[in-house]
């Protein structure tokens, strides 16, 4: 083999090597994605079985949950008249 044929072999060899390198790592990506995905379903599955208990130790203050709503609302009246002008 000459030697320019062969330094054409090796950088078809490379280039190939290269792609192969760049799909591989493109599969490795999906698979941890996958995996991470699996993970935050498996403990979203996990809290979802656990919310009756959850809901069990929850305690309402309805005094807060009345002073969030009027200042959402205030807010509310607040931007709504401040776009009129």
């Amino acid at each position: 083999m000459e030697n320019a044929d062969f330094e054409a072999h090796l950088e078809a060899m490379l280039a190939e090597t290269e792609e192969t390198a760049r799909e591989l790592r493109a599969e490795l990506r999906e698979l941890r994605s996958q995996r991470e995905e699996g993970a935050r379903r498996a403990a979203q599955h996990a809290e979802i079985e656990r919310l009756e208990e959850h809901l069990a130790q929850t305690r309402v203050d309805w005094a807060k949950v009345r002073q969030f709503l009027e200042e959402a609302v205030r807010e509310l009246r607040d931007k709504r008249k401040g776009s009129e002008a």
